[in-house]
């Protein structure tokens, strides 16, 4: 009798899933990926875009020089700066929102010699930077940033050089979504020479239409202090989205 009940009871439930078979999650609840690509991370490559005016962000002088003064101003740094922004992904989110991920990279080579310094390990010392950042698109015409994370670093060629009073600063300013003024940074000292941080989930978005005080703002900047043959500079390096 126990046996027939079992088998009743398999049977009617066969017959249920036939009749309402279990449902997969829907693809409205979920991203719907629109594009993806390989971040490049080869500095070199990264370099060889600034230089040919490559970005997918559009972003003024993506190639710059400047001479620093060392304290005293007893010698000099000559520097090389390259920036350029390449698209990671673009995706539909749950909401309708179109997200696009950016990496943002700024790049400096420092040589005491030459003004026009190669990306290679005849610079004297290198600092670099990239910052993650999302482009928002939403459904009633408004676009807005947000900080995902910061990572860089800095490279040493010569023995003869030190680097000290690392510091990384990374934030966020502008004009949230439902308005006011929006100020956020973290400050870090950094024990290696290089470095990778999260923006907190708790940041908001800014919208990209502000202006003077309102400007959107994404961004890292880091400082260091270079001794080398008897002379100190204080570098500085701003890899700013604004």
């Amino acid at each position: 009798m126990g046996k027939k009940i079992v088998s009743l009871v398999l049977s009617t439930l066969i017959t249920l899933l036939l009749a309402f078979p279990v449902m997969a999650s829907s693809p409205n609840n979920q991203s719907k990926i629109l594009e993806r690509h390989v971040e490049i991370k080869n500095q070199k490559k990264l370099v060889e875009r600034a230089r040919n005016n490559i970005s997918d962000l559009p972003i003024d002088n993506q190639v710059s020089k400047e001479i620093i003064h060392s304290k005293g101003n007893t010698s000099s740094l000559y520097v090389t700066k390259y920036k350029t922004a390449q698209l990671l992904s673009r995706e539909q989110n749950t909401s309708g929102d179109i997200v696009s991920t950016y990496a943002v990279t700024t790049l400096a080579s420092y040589d005491s010699s030459r003004y026009d310094s190669a990306w290679d390990s005849t610079s004297a010392i290198q600092a670099y930077s990239t910052v993650y950042v999302s482009y928002v698109n939403d459904s009633h015409g408004l676009v807005y940033w947000k900080l995902d994370h910061v990572s860089g670093g800095w490279g040493i060629y010569s023995n003869q050089i030190t680097l000290s009073n690392l510091k990384v600063i990374y934030g966020v300013s502008g004009i949230p979504i439902g308005g006011g003024l929006y100020q956020k940074s973290l400050t870090s000292n950094p024990t290696t020479l290089t470095f990778n941080y999260s923006a907190p989930t708790t940041w908001k978005a800014v919208l990209s239409t502000g202006a003077g005080i309102g400007q959107p703002n994404v961004g890292v900047t880091t400082s260091a202090t270079l001794s080398a043959f008897g002379s100190t500079w204080s570098l500085q390096l701003s890899n700013i989205y604004a």
